[in-house]
């Protein structure tokens, strides 16, 4: 986990806080994963080990413990309240942002993949059926020339 290592000191925190942004595309999404839950970090907590862990993990596992040890490493903790990790909640937000945008951009791909293959049909549809003109209903379409149909062919 190089990012939970990272965020343990102020030397670090300045590294992630100014230096990161342009390259946290680059962060392994495995990286932003609590190791209790396996989920996306919410609200996370950094240990003095340098662990990270959702705020509610962390409790969870705290719960009724009179002896605080981090999950991972079994280092003692002192502190009963973890700070939160700031930084690590914005990196967590922003693949958010990222990955929400990249679903909307593939489904909105799918859907003009759709709409086009059903006009490419109704065109091959009508140009071999020799169906009325639904623009010009008095005009009957028997067939296009063959450069035509190569061209609505090679748009499937």
């Amino acid at each position: 986990m190089v990012l939970s290592y990272l965020l343990g000191s102020s030397l670090n925190y300045y590294f992630l806080r100014f230096c990161l942004p342009s390259n946290e595309q680059n962060i392994p999404e495995e990286d932003l994963h609590c190791p209790v839950c396996s989920e996306l970090f919410t609200n996370p907590v950094v240990l003095e080990c340098s662990h990270s862990f959702c705020k509610t993990c962390i409790d969870n596992c705290w719960n009724g413990q009179f002896k605080r040890i981090c999950p991972v490493c079994r280092t003692p903790c002192l502190s009963e309240r973890p700070p939160a990790s700031l930084v690590l909640m914005n990196i967590v937000e922003s693949f958010r942002v990222r990955q929400q945008s990249s679903l909307e951009r593939t489904e909105q791909s799918r859907e003009e993949s759709q709409e086009r293959e059903s006009t490419q049909s109704r065109v091959q549809s009508t140009v071999s059926k020799g169906q009325q003109s639904r623009l010009h209903p008095g005009l009957t379409i028997h067939s296009l020339p063959a450069f035509m149909l190569a061209l609505v062919s090679r748009m499937r």
